[in-house]
């Protein structure tokens, strides 16, 4: 394992702006990049395992080649769910829930003035695009 890695390096971290900062990006680029290279090891030492096997005949080296054959299967698994952990985070940046999850309750912060104009459809929206007539 590398030394450089911080110790003290966070999982998720969310700027001001709601998105998730750097370290979550590096983090799961680190996370990819450990799994694939444990893959190609895997890779490796299934054919060198295959190969003892063969000249061996015993029932135990046998044993380690099928558990170490399940191990590799477990690490794209892993490689998988680490893309649903990535997409998860990503849709909380966006506002939305990662479950589908329906908010019932919402608070408006405003006056009545700006309720109005927010129902109407003259508020932010026509602000956002440029067409304000105000």
């Amino acid at each position: 394992m590398p030394t450089d890695i911080p110790k003290n390096m966070t999982i998720s971290q969310q700027t001001t702006d709601g998105t998730t900062d750097h370290d979550t990006l590096t983090d799961y680029n680190y996370s990819r990049l450990n799994y694939y290279n444990l893959q190609d090891v895997g890779q490796e030492a299934i054919q060198e395992m295959l190969e003892l096997c063969k000249e061996s005949d015993s029932p135990r080296a046998f044993e380690v080649l099928g558990k170490l054959i399940k191990d590799v299967g477990d690490v794209n698994e892993k490689i998988l769910n680490l893309q649903k952990v990535k997409r998860d985070i990503q849709k909380l940046d966006g506002g939305e829930s990662p479950d589908g999850a329906v908010t019932n309750n919402n608070i408006f912060v405003g006056s009545t003035a700006d309720l109005q104009k927010m129902l109407s459809g003259q508020s932010e929206e026509k602000e956002i695009n440029g067409d304000s007539t105000e």
